[in-house]
């Protein structure tokens, strides 16, 4: 597996993981699908396919879901590592 596309790989577990949480974090505060999408600004079946991490969020999307539901993505959280076959 390519160095590009084992990174992809490891995004998608990643966000898998944080639409878990973020879907978690919604049934706790005890909002349905439609008032998150409502206020995130995108439609149920879009917001949907997000929560099932089907689709990749923007990061406007990301950042507007987790407030939507009460939580916040902190950026010290998440690790930066070059790349493997990264031009210098």
């Amino acid at each position: 597996m390519s160095a590009a596309r084992n990174g992809a790989s490891n995004w998608r577990v990643e966000y898998a993981s944080l639409a878990m949480r973020l879907c978690r974090a919604r049934a706790a505060a005890k909002l349905r699908q439609a008032d998150v999408a409502q206020r995130v600004g995108i439609s149920l079946r879009q917001f949907a396919r997000l929560e099932a991490a089907e689709v990749d969020p923007t990061a406007r999307v990301l950042f507007a879901w987790a407030h939507a539901v009460g939580q916040r993505i902190n950026m010290t959280d998440m690790a930066c590592a070059p790349a493997e076959d990264a031009a210098p």
